[in-house]
């Protein structure tokens, strides 16, 4: 297929994945901003609304470079920020270990900080207990399941919240600890190549999204809301149709979930464009290996990612990744989102 043959939407070489290593001054007025930050409740909004205040003291080079991230520059941006940050604790074995940021405080402050500078960071009242900040580890008993908290078979590649029209537009992933080099695999709308016919068809409301199992009850403690597990539950059972990719054909968007998407019954076009992608996804995934103090922080309705399946140890050296999701629009009062 020749280029004038198709929707071309290959603008970017996973080269081009925009990297940054902040001067020596810039990682001390970090540090500084950590001091007046001090130990945030990040749980409750005066701690999200400090952070929030305070980020717009990030230095102006590193904040244009956050931006590139929005400006569409660059849909995944990594950050080298080791010097700005202590030396982490082992690895716990839950997430639920991490008492609400009591654990490597710093590693939360810092990430939510710099997400901040993006929009508002926001919280799941499906996941991990309402918290802002998302601890990806290994737990056992969950090895094989497609969790962040899985190990021995790949995290599938997805949209972030695919299924809710709300989910978050950048997606942060703050590496403390990656020993084993495991892999986070992204891919850009924009490195695929498209045809018009599959375009059409992939642009039109034939799909439906479920909520992926992070946010079911039995990954979450009994003690929470359950009226929001009643609206996931809904979205399970009766899920809007949706298209899966938007935007326009020079910078498109995507919305996909390699195991949570499913086109309409009945529809072999849909199917047949879905497989079409799907495939296109996977040969174009790159592999980032994130080292502590790097964070990565990705357009989530231009890039997909995922992790690779690697062996735990249990051993509190394995793999811990911190995550949280930022909207760009300001909504005050509202960064609770129950199934939203």
């Amino acid at each position: 297929m020749t280029l004038g043959e198709s929707a071309s939407l290959r603008h970017l070489h996973p080269q081009s994945i925009r990297r940054y290593q902040p001067r020596p001054q810039e990682m001390h007025e970090v540090v500084q901003l950590l001091r007046r930050i001090g130990h945030t409740d990040l749980l409750r909004p005066p701690g999200v609304d400090k952070l929030q205040e305070v980020a717009r003291s990030v230095p102006p080079d590193l904040k244009r470079e956050i931006h590139s991230v929005r400006n569409g520059r660059s849909g995944v941006l990594v950050l080298s920020l080791k010097d700005c940050l202590p030396e982490p604790p082992r690895t716990p074995r839950h997430w639920k270990d991490v008492c609400n940021g009591q654990l490597a405080p710093q590693y939360d402050s810092l990430l939510v900080l710099l997400c901040s500078v993006l929009g508002e960071v926001f919280r799941w009242s499906t996941q991990q207990d309402g918290r802002l900040v998302h601890d990806a580890l290994p737990i056992r008993g969950h090895e094989y399941e497609q969790l962040g908290t899985s190990s021995m078979v790949d995290l599938n590649w997805h949209t972030e919240d695919a299924f809710h029209e709300h989910r978050a537009d950048y997606v942060g992933l703050l590496c403390v600890r990656n020993v084993d080099c495991v892999a986070t695999s992204v891919c850009c709308a924009d490195w695929l190549e498209i045809s018009r016919a599959d375009a059409e068809v992939l642009r039109s409301p034939r799909y439906v999204i479920r909520p992926d199992n992070s946010h079911l009850p039995r990954y979450n403690s009994t003690d929470i809301d359950t009226t929001s597990f009643g609206e996931i539950a809904a979205l399970k059972e009766s899920p809007s149709r949706v298209a899966v990719l938007f935007g326009s054909h020079q910078s498109p968007r995507i919305r996909v979930d390699r195991d949570f998407v499913t086109p309409v019954d009945g529809d072999d076009d849909a199917s047949a464009a879905l497989g079409r992608l799907n495939r296109n996804i996977e040969r174009n995934l790159v592999d980032v290996r994130l080292k502590a103090g790097e964070l990565c922080i990705l357009d989530n309705h231009r890039v997909v990612h995922g992790r690779r399946a690697f062996s735990p140890r249990y051993d509190g050296t394995d793999r811990w990744i911190k995550q949280c999701n930022t909207r760009a629009l300001v909504l005050r009062g509202h960064d609770t989102v129950t199934g939203l």
